[in-house]
């Protein structure tokens, strides 16, 4: 059982917040971090060529371990999804008549990309929508979202957890039915990794 954890956070002890989608509060550790970096970069003439790489280095090798990755070659660092999803949508073959499956109110930087690459090539934008019933919303929506991956789906891009009510997609059938078809399944993790 998670016990309280208020000592790690900077947080005053009148203040319960409860808000961490929108915007969570830092850990004493990160925020020491942060202002060690700030500090560092105070003396930009301690700052070699290589520190740029040897923090992203370390941290690319304890995600991999932290996503069981085979390397952590499998690991990039990036400064944002839509940035991601640019270079995934700038570089996947895809051809006319195939589609791209997203889900309903999907954030921004994963839909901007894919609607541009359907655009481009022809492709059939596929957004499944969100169950009007509230009732095993989350089953009903992950199965709507397998019957939408067929054997023209291309890509297929959203994240773990849904940002805007929280539902959690099955990673696991999603990547199975994508291998099956032979589609791409993009993930952002923002909301979903940690």
């Amino acid at each position: 059982m998670l016990t309280c954890q208020r000592n790690l956070f900077s947080l005053p002890d009148n203040v319960h917040y409860l808000n961490c989608a929108y915007m969570s509060p830092l850990l004493k550790s990160v925020e020491a971090a942060g202002i060690q970096g700030v500090r560092r970069k105070s003396l930009p003439y301690s700052i070699s060529g290589k520190d740029f790489f040897t923090d992203v280095q370390r941290l690319r090798e304890l995600f991999a371990q932290f996503v069981n990755a085979s390397s952590e070659s499998a690991v990039s660092v990036i400064p944002s999804v839509s940035y991601g999803m640019s270079i995934v949508t700038n570089n996947i073959a895809v051809q006319a008549g195939q589609n791209v499956v997203l889900v309903q109110d999907e954030f921004p930087s994963v839909v901007y990309p894919c609607q541009r690459l359907c655009d481009e090539y022809d492709l059939t934008l596929k957004m499944v929508t969100r169950p009007a019933s509230t009732d095993n919303r989350g089953q009903a929506w992950n199965e709507a979202l397998l019957e939408a991956i067929d054997a023209n789906t291309a890509l297929v891009a959203l994240s773990g957890v849904h940002w805007a009510d929280g539902t959690l997609f099955k990673m696991k059938a999603l990547r199975e039915r994508t291998r099956d078809v032979g589609a791409l399944l993009v993930i952002d993790g923002t909301q979903f990794v940690g």
